[in-house]
């Protein structure tokens, strides 16, 4: 059963999934795909670039939150509580997983941003991949 829950990396933090994204990928070295999408629920952006490395092995995810709004607009910020990344093949099996678990930080309207980094195994036996990232919070 230990097994079975260890495989299937899924955050439950009793906060609501707000980015669900998969970004296809090819499996070529220095292949590279940028994204950006609103994290559901207000205006806040969740951005990045996942880059496969010349090894082809790993692919190099970098995260960028940001939250900007007019001045003067009355917005609740975006607690940010964890941040799941995979690899997976195109059937859905998991190769690499990250968990960051970032303790509910606040990413603030108008104010800093949030950047994260990391690297991870891809499957080599296609031509394509596929790299899963979600995003737990709320806007509170």
């Amino acid at each position: 059963m230990l097994l079975a829950l260890l495989a299937t990396p899924i955050l439950s933090y009793g906060q609501i999934l707000q980015v669900d994204l998969s970004i296809p990928m090819s499996t070529k070295p220095l292949s590279h795909e940028e994204f950006k999408t609103t994290i559901i629920g207000g205006s806040a952006i969740l951005a990045g670039t996942a880059l496969n490395l010349l090894t082809g092995e790993t692919v190099l995810i970098d995260l960028a939150l940001y939250y900007r709004i007019p001045r003067g607009t009355i917005a609740y910020d975006e607690l940010i509580n964890g941040i799941e990344v995979t690899t997976e093949t195109q059937e859905g099996e998991i190769l690499g997983t990250v968990i960051l678990d970032t303790q509910l930080i606040p990413l603030n309207p108008n104010r800093a941003s949030l950047f994260y980094r990391t690297t991870l195994y891809y499957p080599k036996d296609s031509k394509v991949y596929i790299v899963h990232i979600r995003v737990f919070g709320n806007y509170e």
